[in-house]
């Protein structure tokens, strides 16, 4: 009876840790979009520079060496930029013929909305597109809502 008891109260032990890590890992979304993390493209003729692009970090903030770029970064206190769509050298010409190899997500962490960020890197002259990341969802309702950009 009570080793019933003891691997109950292991049992229940347990599920209150997973939930509780599993609750820290998860992405938070208000209004629809995920705070904290945009999604830019940059322009075709910048393909060469990203392509042998050293980022660095100064003072928490990300710097690329590209100016326009680096400015909104320390208005916005951006503090990481990874590709969507990450290296392969198995489908990099493929990347590269459809523009994958453009795309890269912004992480800031200014209390800047995502639509914020977003106007604020769209006027810079090397980035093509700035869009929020939307949360994904079944609802039609909901999946049929844009963000007013």
């Amino acid at each position: 009876m009570k080793q019933v008891f003891q691997l109950k109260r292991i049992g229940l032990s347990l599920i209150t840790l997973l939930l509780i890590v599993g609750s820290s890992f998860t992405q938070e979304y208000r209004d629809g979009m995920k705070v904290g993390h945009i999604r830019i493209k940059f322009k075709p003729e910048m393909s060469k520079v990203l392509a042998n692009l050293q980022t660095k970090t100064v003072d928490s903030i990300l710097i690329t060496g590209i100016q326009a770029l680096d400015e909104v970064n320390k208005q916005i206190s951006t503090v990481e930029m990874k590709r969507v769509f990450p290296y392969s050298a198995k489908n990099e010409a493929k990347h590269k013929k459809y523009g994958f190899d453009l795309w890269y997500e912004l992480r800031y962490t200014s209390q800047a909305s995502p639509l914020e960020a977003v106007a604020a890197y769209a006027g810079v002259p090397e980035i093509d597109k700035a869009e929020p990341i939307l949360e994904a969802t079944l609802n039609k309702e909901k999946s049929q809502r844009q963000p007013a950009l």
